[in-house]
């Protein structure tokens, strides 16, 4: 009798329901992108926003990492953040590999510190830290 009134109960129960097709869907995210870092600030004129950093991994035997660096303008108002400027520092700097971005912070300066690898089939074992200025503006500095 016991087994029947539970029987009876797991099939009145609430069940979990699929979200319907009306519902919001997660957004896709590139599965190459390794790391996303976002902080910072910057500004020029009047336009004012932070900086984001995106590591990804391309290629299937030989692998190589790429990072993209990014100036998100964000507005005054309640309008939705917007791409600003985009940079890629392999190409800007000429090095083969970049990955790991840190963001940090000395004094009023924001600086990106990446571990480097020079060729192909190398390790990422140089450290390189890039100076991070307005909009499509870096400089690559001496790491301490």
């Amino acid at each position: 009798m016991i087994f029947r009134a539970g029987i009876i109960l797991l099939l009145l129960a609430p069940t979990a329901v699929a979200q319907t097709r009306d519902s919001v869907d997660a957004p896709r995210v590139d599965l190459s992108v390794e790391r996303v870092v976002t902080g910072g600030t910057w500004k020029v004129a009047s336009a004012t926003g932070r900086y984001r950093a995106i590591g990804v991994s391309l290629g299937w035997e030989e692998v190589r990492h790429r990072v993209i660096l990014e100036w998100i303008q964000v507005p005054d108002t309640a309008a939705a953040d917007s791409l600003y400027a985009r940079l890629e520092l392999n190409d800007a700097l000429g090095i083969y590999g970049l990955t790991d971005p840190k963001l940090v912070r000395r004094g009023k300066n924001w600086f990106l510190e990446l571990k480097a690898a020079t060729r192909p089939l190398r390790q990422y074992t140089e450290t390189v830290l890039i100076e991070l200025g307005p909009p499509g503006k870096v400089r690559r500095v001496r790491h301490p």
